[in-house]
């Protein structure tokens, strides 16, 4: 699932957790969230980019950042 993200946290050693860190744009205000890498790499296999958040909500992922070099996701949106 999607949780908040602290912002204080360290977005390189939550990759070394395989969390990756990502934000939700809406209507109201964007909120930065943390996906583990398990949860994302579920979602894409399934064919559906669609996420549930702690709160409930039903989010879909538009975009995926990735690392040229190692290729691994660094971001999501």
């Amino acid at each position: 699932s999607v949780s908040p993200r602290d912002l204080s946290a360290s977005k390189f050693k939550m990759r070394k957790q395989d969390l990756i860190p990502g934000i939700i744009y809406s209507k109201n205000k964007n909120e930065p969230v943390v996906i583990s890498q398990k949860e994302l790499n579920k979602a894409l296999s399934a064919h559906e980019p669609i996420m549930e958040t702690t709160q409930g909500d039903m989010v879909v992922i538009k975009e995926i950042q990735k690392d040229p070099i190692s290729q691994k996701t660094i971001h999501v949106s």
